[in-house]
């Protein structure tokens, strides 16, 4: 029975591909007719929405001309100084990245695109930004922020009525939990999307939340119930001629047959799943896909084959989730921050501005009237002033927390993305080695990569617990730590660091030690990287409440101010700032032409107890 179902669903797909091929070509002779009109179309709006609709065509089945015609509207929008068409061909960008899997790429036009529709007021536009920000930022593992960024969609989404944005909204935030294995929120948000798709008419939306259904129910060993949901998303997708949305279905149904350890139907579905991403370039499909045949071929004991896929799969990956992506999104998020901050602080400016227009006014009259009008303007000032400072504490606290926050995402993120694919490949090794089909010289070899793995993961651990808390920082403290990372950093050669300090015993609370230790070793980096200098000196020295810091090189000056406001260059100055801050102290930069750059650090430790 099982048989014939799988031969009947084999000779659908094939029927599916060849009416895909006659679609295809009624849509090529649409894009034809839609070069013809861009070609004779001068340089203007027109032009450009004949160029966003070619990419919008492409960019299903052809990702890379669907992005070399969103970079053409791009450069003509940028040359019209047409905004909201600069907003539309990043976006188109950004989703034509995010469809390759390409999800560090995708971010960056995304966030310029959701600035851009904010400062000229497209509601629907920013929804659609916010939409696609949550959904890469879900790809890349930053949970929270990708629900935080649907919700905004949502509540912009309700103020303009636009239902099919809100089911998409409530359809991603069930992904998001789903992905974190929270059966229970994602079913809630799953049925309250299908609502609103059914309501709609729109079968895209049906089909992928029937897909995310299927996973639900095969999360709760609901295997019947799941297939059928999944069979009406297959449905629905070869309607919509949708092969990456096909792939990521069959691909399902593979780890579904996996679970019930019916090892050769799950292969063939994977195998169709992998032929399906490849056709679309959609790289989270391949890895999946790799992931899925390794499954198989351990669990058919084929263990050569699963090798072959392991490797595929651990090189995809790496190239997708790679150290650098969590830097790289976590100054793009700084920087769209800095953005929204610049244009809030020029409209509090203007708001000032005519606050101060308004409080002249006020003068006159209060120097008419009588004393006690003084009294109570002095005592709201004094008011306001109290609510200011708490205001500011409240922010230097949420701060703190937020990056607490990243450092426990990041040493998730490490364990998962470092040591993962390393046990996972340790124990196919160890697999091989209870195999009775290979020879001892061979058995000797699989046993030397093994250890080779093992060291590897030994040292990603140590590692990992090093950026948690240096060894040496906690046991003998904060002037022994710094001493023995300036010896290595002397014994490279080119820079001389003399640390000066009667207190090598003192110790401080553990929180004071990371954050100096830290700051203490960013501006060590920065003068290695940026001042070309030939010295450095650390001078300590302390009061009964406090400890006084003054780092200074010989290397070359900067603008202090400049670079402060320099959202790419004074992220790490001010970033130095607000830990110092964090601990009861404060930090002051100095720097002029022939001296150098001198660091002033202060803070109250007793204060901060």
């Amino acid at each position: 029975m099982k048989r014939n179902f799988l031969i009947i669903i084999i000779l659908l797909f094939v029927l599916q591909i060849e009416m895909s091929k006659s679609l295809f070509a009624q849509d090529e002779k649409f894009i034809d007719s839609l070069k013809k009109e861009c070609s004779k179309s001068p340089e203007d709006t027109n032009k450009f929405y004949l160029l966003s609709d070619i990419a919008w065509e492409y960019i299903g089945n052809s990702p890379e001309k669907s992005l070399t015609y969103s970079k053409l509207a791009l450069e003509l929008s940028l040359k019209l100084d047409f905004q909201k068409g600069t907003a539309k061909s990043l976006y188109n960008i950004g989703v034509n990245y995010y469809n390759q899997g390409s999800y560090t790429e995708a971010i960056l036009p995304l966030i310029k695109t959701a600035t851009l529709f904010e400062k000229i007021g497209h509601k629907r536009g920013l929804a659609a930004s916010y939409n696609s920000i949550g959904n890469v930022y879900k790809e890349l593992k930053k949970y929270a922020l990708a629900i935080e960024y649907q919700k905004k969609a949502i509540t912009i989404q309700e103020s303009i009525h636009a239902n099919l944005g809100i089911a998409n909204s409530l359809n991603n935030i069930g992904n998001i939990y789903l992905t974190q294995k929270k059966d229970t929120e994602a079913l809630t948000y799953y049925n309250k999307s299908l609502e609103f798709a059914i309501l709609l008419g729109d079968k895209t939306l049906e089909a992928k939340i029937y897909n995310n259904l299927g996973f639900c129910m095969r999360n709760q060993n609901k295997n019947n119930e799941a297939l059928a949901y999944y069979l009406k998303s297959i449905s629905l997708k070869e309607e919509l001629n949708s092969k990456q949305g096909i792939s990521v279905t069959y691909s399902n149904v593979g780890h579904l047959f996996v679970l019930q350890n019916e090892f050769n139907n799950a292969l063939v579905y994977f195998k169709k799943s992998l032929e399906l991403a490849n056709e679309s370039s959609s790289k989270d499909e391949m890895i999946n896909a790799y992931q899925g045949i390794v499954e198989v071929y351990s669990g058919l004991k084929n263990y050569d084959s699963a090798f072959v896929y392991q490797k595929k799969y651990i090189a995809l990956n790496d190239s997708v989730y790679n150290v650098e992506s969590t830097n790289y999104i976590t100054e793009l998020q700084a920087k769209y921050q800095t953005e929204k901050k610049e244009r809030e602080i020029e409209k509090l400016n203007s708001e000032k501005e005519n606050q101060q227009l308004k409080l002249n006014r006020d003068r006159i009259i209060i120097f008419s009237g009588a004393g006690g009008s003084i009294l109570l303007l002095i005592l709201a000032l004094l008011f306001f002033n109290i609510l200011k400072q708490k205001q500011t504490r409240r922010r230097m606290l949420s701060a703190v927390i937020e990056t607490e926050e990243k450092e426990r995402k990041r040493f998730a993120e490490d364990l998962h993305d470092g040591l993962g694919p390393l046990l996972s490949s340790i124990s196919l090794y160890v697999n091989e080695l209870k195999s009775d089909k290979h020879e001892k010289s061979k058995k000797s070899e699989f046993l030397n990569y093994s250890t080779e793995l093992i060291d590897e993961a030994i040292k990603s651990t140590r590692m990992i617990a090093n950026n948690l808390m240096p060894g040496i920082l906690s046991d003998y403290g904060l002037f022994t730590a710094l001493n023995t990372f300036c010896d290595k950093i002397q014994k490279l050669g080119g820079i001389h660091i003399k640390i000066l300090s009667n207190l090598s015993d003192k110790r401080y609370e553990p929180a004071i030690e990371i954050t100096l230790y830290r700051v203490l070793l960013e501006l060590i980096n920065n003068t290695l990287k940026h001042a070309s200098a030939s010295n450095i000196s650390i001078d300590f020295s302390q009061t009964e409440k406090s400890i006084f810091i003054v780092y200074a090189d010989d290397g070359i000056e900067f603008n202090v101010e400049k670079t402060m406001n320099d959202p790419k260059k004074g992220l790490g100055l001010n970033n130095s700032i607000s830990r110092i801050k964090s601990i009861a102290g404060k930090c002051e930069y100095i720097s002029s032409e022939g001296k150098g750059t001198k660091v002033k650090i202060e803070v109250n430790f007793k204060k901060y107890i």
